[in-house]
């Protein structure tokens, strides 16, 4: 009892210094006051047991008599649940302290913000608890609705989190899963311009746990959520709708694109409609990456014409030293095929000097060239006649290749015929036709 006023004494006149102003407005009975003052002295005074009586009666018999006292209530139940060691008492101290919030936006509203405060608890307390998973995803959805893009990233991760374990329950159809992942994934694009590194972080966790669901086999028997069919029945429809909705073709083609790791023989991924998602896609961003992986379903497709258009393009896309090379020396085929040899070889030669390690390829591409202009550059002369084989040749020999010199020098003059026209091996000989330039002679 002593103590009792002595708290009683000390906190009164902060009572009228702090609150009263604000408390002013409303009539206040002795008792109120009274219990009010115990329970802040009480919490001061680090007393948290004490200060449950005083709490318990207002909550009871003067529920709007200010928010302070909710404030203070959970306040209250968190530093209870620190001290306590006693399992259950833990628990009771756990869901007072939430069901506290519930109280506040009861008798004063600010719903969003107060169950933002009450989720950064919830998980701690509920996580490990059955009873309470089904409040608990209630709660991290009723956040979302209320706040929007406005939502916290962790209450996002949260959110997924808890939906997975539903799912895994069976207490959730693949539908639900897929709106949901739906609803994450505009909020966390809203916000990762604001703050880039949180919300990759947070699309990188939602994502990942999305493709767990996905992939996943239930304990009915049903296979993955993700099937050729489902990407039929719910997003095609989307996709059909909004034609050229870069988000919606995007999503499409990461979801065809996840089920075919699983089964690469899956039609969907091997039809027209993905090739057209992806040149739609490349169109809105052309990249040197994208235009190879289109070029390859193409080719899938036997669509010769757009590989070739596709191809052409790779120069201009390139950004690199190494695909800059490797660009030059796909058209640079195309070229030769063309019989636009001189072409063929400039772009040869400019892949060796964006990327040396190209050289050998290059070189024999150039090598090819010239072998196989044999029997189009000719000459009266017969030593010079076979000039381009003897190009062919040394090229062959930069290139490394053994065989491509072996059948070079299978069609190189004979000896025997250079020597009664006055020719040595090794000597220089000029190479007419396009090819041009001298080579050192070699003779059979």
């Amino acid at each position: 009892m002593k103590k009792f006023n002595m708290v009683y004494q000390r906190a009164h006149w902060f009572w009228f210094l702090t609150l009263g102003c604000s408390l002013s407005v409303v009539a206040q009975t002795q008792q109120e006051k009274t219990n009010y003052v115990l329970l802040d002295g009480y919490y001061k005074s680090k007393e948290y047991t004490k200060a449950i009586e005083p709490l318990d009666w207002l909550l009871k018999n003067s529920p709007k008599f200010h928010k302070n006292v909710y404030i203070k209530g959970s306040k209250l139940y968190h530093k209870l649940v620190q001290q306590t060691q006693n399992p259950e008492l833990k628990r009771t101290y756990q869901d007072k302290a939430l069901q506290i919030y519930d109280l506040r936006i009861r008798h004063f509203g600010e719903e969003a913000k107060v169950l933002k405060q009450k989720a950064y608890y919830a998980p701690y307390y509920w996580g490990q608890r059955p009873d309470k998973s089904e409040e608990l995803h209630d709660l991290y959805k009723k956040i979302i609705e209320l706040s929007g893009d406005n939502t916290d990233s962790q209450v996002i991760s949260n959110y997924m989190y808890l939906v997975f374990q539903k799912y895994r329950k069976e207490l959730l159809k693949g539908k639900e899963v897929i709106d949901i992942y739906d609803q994450l994934t505009r909020v966390i694009e809203h916000n990762l311009a604001k703050k880039p590194k949180e919300w990759q972080e947070t699309r990188k966790y939602v994502d990942d746990i999305f493709t767990k669901i996905a992939l996943m086999k239930r304990d009915n028997g049903e296979g993955p959520l993700l099937d050729c069919e489902f990407i039929e029945r719910y997003y095609m429809p989307q996709y059909n709708e909004n034609p050229n909705d870069i988000k919606i073709i995007k999503k499409v083609i990461s979801y065809i694109i996840l089920v075919r790791r699983q089964n690469p023989a899956i039609p969907c991924g091997n039809n027209a409609t993905f090739v057209q998602l992806n040149e739609k896609l490349f169109n809105h961003a052309p990249t040197y990456k994208g235009a190879l992986l289109i070029i390859k379903l193409y080719q899938k497709l036997g669509d010769k014409q757009k590989v070739e258009e596709l191809t052409y393009q790779l120069p201009e896309l390139a950004k690199t030293n190494e695909t800059k090379a490797e660009a030059n020396l796909k058209v640079a085929r195309y070229e030769s095929r063309k019989g636009k040899y001189q072409e063929a070889r400039k772009l040869a030669l400019a892949a060796i000097k964006f990327d040396a390690n190209k050289a050998v390829e290059a070189y024999g591409l150039i090598a090819n060239l010239y072998y196989n202009s044999g029997k189009m550059c000719t000459h009266k002369n017969p030593v010079l006649a076979r000039a381009a084989y003897v190009a062919a040749y040394h090229m062959y020999q930069k290139a490394g290749s053994t065989a491509g010199m072996a059948k070079a020098k299978a069609q190189c003059p004979k000896v025997e015929t250079a020597f009664s026209y006055g020719y040595k091996t090794g000597q220089l000989i000029t190479v007419g036709c396009w090819i041009g330039g001298k080579v050192k002679l070699i003779t059979r």
